[in-house]
C-alpha cells in the first residue's frame, strides 16, 4: 500500500496470497494492477506513460483507496479488545 499512499499505481504479481486484502481493495478501485511477467509490467507501465489522463486516474484511485484504509489496524484492535 506504500505506493498508493504516494499516489502511485501499485503493480503486483499473481502470488498475492499473503496480501489478498490489499488486492481486493486496490484492484476494483482501479489503483492496483496485476502483472504476470516483466514484459507485461513494461507494457502496462508504458501504457500509463502514453495515456497521462488514465495514469492520473489510476494514481488518484490508488491514493484515495489507501487513505480510506487509514486507521484500519486501530479499528481491528478495538474490535479484538471489545471481546476481552
Amino acid at each position: 500500500m506504500e505506493p498508493a499512499l504516494w499516489g502511485k499505481p501499485v503493480y503486483y504479481g499473481p502470488s498475492m496470497n499473503d496480501f489478498q486484502d490489499g488486492v481486493d481493495i486496490l484492484e476494483p478501485a482501479g489503483g492496483g494492477v496485476e502483472v504476470g511477467s516483466a514484459d507485461e509490467l513494461l507494457r502496462k507501465i508504458n501504457n500509463l506513460r502514453e495515456n497521462p489522463e488514465h495514469y492520473k486516474s489510476v494514481c488518484e484511485a490508488a491514493y484515495l483507496t489507501s487513505v480510506s484504509q487509514q486507521g484500519a489496524a486501530k479499528r481491528q484492535a478495538e474490535i479484538a479488545l471489545s471481546y476481552l
